[in-house]
């Protein structure tokens, strides 16, 4: 990757980066547990978003043969490093259903340097969802690990960072953490 510099010219939509984006997805997809249509995040996956928005409708590499589901997650990258492969959070479903509950008061009332990028991303999620009680909001697994690579974290540190800011509306039904 290339540091950026003051009066540097960097150029996000070309023919070619339209090309790669293009590739890079299609080697996500062929590297994808195939269960869409059972998946908890059906018709809520950032995978499927992107990939439709990048008009992906069919993948050059094929579904069968060898892939890296059962690989361990590649840290090298620190844009990867919170990633994981799967969009239930691993490719064998573990914590696929983990979700916290974020106590949207308290959010308000802290202080800290990630509250205003929490609250910004946590609005968003509130106009995809239509969700506006205002109180309380349950953010699921594939938000969790969005969030994380916000923060250079995993989800297991963020959730923690949350319950440090006393963040986290404590149930063990509504947090799925134990």
């Amino acid at each position: 990757t290339t540091p950026a510099e003051a009066g540097m010219k960097v150029k996000t939509q070309t023919p070619r980066l339209a090309r790669l984006r293009r590739g890079v997805m299609e080697l996500y997809i062929s590297d994808h547990p195939l269960d869409c249509l059972t998946c908890s995040a059906n018709g809520d996956c950032e995978l499927q978003t992107q990939a439709g928005g990048g008009g992906l409708r069919d993948v050059r590499y094929g579904y069968d043969g060898a892939n890296h589901l059962n690989s361990p997650t590649d840290a090298s990258n620190p844009l990867t490093r919170a990633s994981q492969t799967g969009s239930r959070g691993s490719s064998n479903g573990e914590h696929g259903n983990r979700k916290i509950t974020i106590d949207l008061v308290r959010l308000n009332e802290a202080r800290g340097p990630e509250r205003d990028l929490l609250r910004h991303f946590l609005a968003s999620v509130q106009v995809q969802r239509q969700d506006f009680n205002g109180k309380v909001l349950t953010i699921r697994e594939d938000d969790l690990r969005v969030m994380a690579s916000m923060f250079g974290r995993n989800v297991d540190a963020l959730i923690s960072r949350f319950d440090e800011l006393g963040l986290l509306l404590h149930s063990a039904a509504a947090s799925g953490v134990s």
